[in-house]
């Protein structure tokens, strides 16, 4: 399976973001699974592929060019593909995936989980998405969604394919079940 990992080029302020996000990269590629990512070797980007490496798992990560060297794209993954957009990257890290997992981030993750939620309500792409809620991250989040559904801006059934999850564990039971 091809999962993608959406998370920030930063570590956040809670030690509990880079273990989660190590055992993350660790269990994909034990698993067998590729990881699919954003190509940066900082913050939580770093953390994931590092680990999924580490683990002998296969890595693509996907960046602009403009971007290669402030976040520091590594030059050890299976494929890194050099786009010219950051459109074209979050195009490729979509469409070559089979599933979606957000860690802790900033704006960017935010706007790829919302481009994923969003190619799901228009193409009904009902690829699993899994918010991985480490300490409560992503509970603002899914207020927001249930608040569009609460005031007839969304219908329930968008969301059904949304998952939190708080462990490594939750992860493989919620893909065991897609």
């Amino acid at each position: 399976m091809n999962i993608t990992v959406f998370c920030g080029a930063r570590f956040g302020d809670d030690p509990a973001f880079e273990r989660v996000t190590r055992e993350l990269g660790t269990w994909i590629a034990e698993q067998g699974h590729t990881l699919i990512y954003g190509a940066g070797g900082v913050g939580l980007m770093g953390v994931v592929s590092s680990a999924a490496l580490d683990a002998g798992g296969e890595v693509i990560g996907a960046m602009p060019g403009f971007l290669v060297e402030r976040e520091m794209s590594r030059d050890d993954l299976g494929e890194l593909c050099v786009t010219e957009t950051m459109s074209e990257r979050k195009d490729l890290l979509i469409t070559r995936s089979d599933a979606f997992i957000a860690m802790p981030g900033g704006q960017g993750t935010y706007e790829e989980v919302a481009d994923v939620l969003s190619l799901a309500k228009t193409a009904y792409d009902r690829r699993p998405v899994i918010l991985f809620n480490v300490n409560g991250f992503f509970e603002p989040l899914m207020k927001a969604y249930e608040t569009l559904v609460d005031h007839g801006f969304a219908l329930p059934d968008e969301f059904e394919h949304v998952h939190l999850a708080s462990s490594v564990a939750e992860v493989e039971r919620i893909l065991g079940k897609s």
